[in-house]
């Protein structure tokens, strides 16, 4: 293990990350009151996650976002070796990885080029990889749904890739705050991107009367939707049946949820509205790994 690695481990945890936001630009400190939970997300673990989010959100400054201890353990592993995405899948969209990845390592710290590539990468090549396999259609969504878009990052891609498309982020009111702050500091230090695409939704009855059926509709959720309550899950299903291609990566089990089960009784409830299937995570490696239990999950109009 190399002097860096060892200093960095011993850098990068929360309490330093709160003394090195005292010396940066506190306008992205929100300086308030903790967040309220959603009413409809009650499982504990979603509870206590929201807890921690709002304690970043208090003390760190975004430079430091991917660093938090809680981004290490649910939504940027920073220690982890970068999925081999198939990036043979990505040849058309390699300018706006190439571009992104430049511009978030740049932005935020402990986090290289060659991670911010995978990272995007592997976003990017299962949305590649579902245009491909699906039917081809003239023309892109109107509306791109993301549920659950963990530091806002990715819907930063899919408005790149699809420039006249509106961009709804839904997830919980804690992590809607810390995707604001994250597209603010984006367009103030890095380069700009259009932010009167996005839309930022985490009440349910506010996010359903802001969908206009009569448009074309793509939702996507990579691991989130299969890691939510089922309660919230049920929410959704109504809207399922308007939206034109439901993409949902999931792992088999989540909080004893049998995402298996959960699919299959998902793909009889849109049987009448949908074609179904179920595709592979790109990868260009041949070794077997924990994503080999992981899925795309496509209902398509």
């Amino acid at each position: 293990m190399s002097l860096y690695t060892i200093l960095r481990k011993l850098l990068v945890n929360d309490i330093n990350l709160i003394i090195l936001s005292l010396f940066l630009n506190r306008k992205y400190l929100k300086n308030k009151k903790r967040i309220k939970g959603s009413k409809i997300i009650s499982a504990k673990e979603w509870g206590e996650f929201a807890y921690k989010v709002n304690k970043i959100l208090i003390n760190i400054h975004p430079r430091f976002y991917l660093a938090s201890d809680v981004a290490k353990g649910v939504f940027f592993p920073i220690n982890e070796m970068p999925f081999p995405s198939d990036l043979s899948l990505l040849h058309k969209e390699l300018n706006i990885l190439n571009s992104l990845a430049s511009c978030g390592s740049n932005l935020f710290s402990f986090i290289g080029f060659g991670k911010f590539l995978s990272w995007f990468a592997r976003w990017a090549s299962i949305v590649a990889k579902v245009d491909m396999e699906l039917p081809v259609r003239e023309k892109k969504a109107d509306t791109i749904i993301e549920f659950g878009s963990g530091l806002g990052l990715d819907p930063i891609y899919l408005s790149l890739l699809n420039k006249n498309s509106k961009v709804k982020l839904y997830d919980l009111p804690s992590m809607i705050r810390m995707q604001k702050n994250v597209h603010r500091y984006w367009n103030n230090e890095g380069f700009a991107i259009d932010t009167s695409k996005f839309e930022y939704h985490s009440d349910f009855d506010n996010f359903k009367d802001s969908i206009n059926s009569n448009g074309i509709i793509d939702f996507y959720a990579f691991w989130s939707f299969s890691e939510s309550p089922l309660e919230l899950r049920y929410k959704f299903h109504d809207l399922f049946k308007s939206f034109n291609r439901i993409i949902i990566v999931s792992n088999e089990e989540m909080f004893g949820i049998d995402n298996l089960k959960y699919f299959e009784d998902l793909k009889n409830i849109l049987k009448n509205s949908h074609n179904y299937t179920s595709l592979t995570i790109p990868s260009n490696s041949n070794k077997e790994s924990y994503m080999s239990k992981h899925s795309i999950k496509c209902f398509y109009k």
